[in-house]
């Protein structure tokens, strides 16, 4: 049985022309996972274990979001950002400890834990406009992700950071109220590293 104060905090502001900025902050408890409560030892392969952990603790994090849009009726085009900032106060990680056996040579064996400092910030930008009102429009976003988070192995800790991007293009048709035809694409980029 977990016991927490979970706040939440919310404001929609409209101002003048069609703009509209929200921001919020919410206190984030999620339960372990079963599979990584159970105190079992699993063998999918002898030489790779995944053990569980019965005292595993709720995943805490605070969220920070913040959004601003913008809505023109005479052009019936749209535009908006928004970023979202993660901190995890404690976050469930598979730590790893690999070492030297006689039968199989090496054994890695991993095992769920909680551990603090993993951050994640993401931001987002989108773009609706009419080529010909209610018949053609354009769509534009795009993507920004920066993520840092900890595990360790063999006691060591081992920072993976991943920081992306990408964008969508969209091309709508709508030539009567029945049938809809879209053109898009896709192109996103991602880079991990590790420590």
């Amino acid at each position: 049985t977990f016991t927490h104060i979970t706040p939440n905090f919310s404001a929609d502001i409209e101002l003048p022309n069609n703009i509209n900025v929200s921001t919020s902050y919410s206190y984030s408890v999620n339960a372990p996972r079963f599979n990584d409560l159970r105190p079992v030892t699993t063998y999918n392969n002898p030489a790779f274990r995944s053990e569980g952990n019965p005292n595993l603790n709720p995943e805490l994090s605070h969220n920070l979001s913040a959004g601003l849009y913008f809505w023109d009726p005479s052009s019936m085009s749209s535009l908006g950002a928004n970023m979202d900032y993660n901190i995890k106060e404690s976050m469930i990680v598979y730590n790893q400890v690999i070492q030297p056996d006689d039968e199989l040579g090496i054994l890695s064996v991993t095992r769920p834990e909680n551990v603090s400092g993993g951050r994640q910030f993401s931001s987002y930008l989108w773009m609706n406009r009419p080529i010909i009102k209610t018949k053609l429009t354009f769509s534009l976003n795009g993507n920004l992700r920066f993520s840092t988070n900890p595990a360790f192995v063999n006691g060591v800790e081992n920072e993976t950071t991943s920081n992306g991007g990408g964008g969508s293009v969209y091309l709508t048709a709508t030539p009567n109220p029945k049938v809809i035809f879209t053109l898009s694409g896709d192109l996103n980029l991602t880079n991990i590293k590790y420590s």
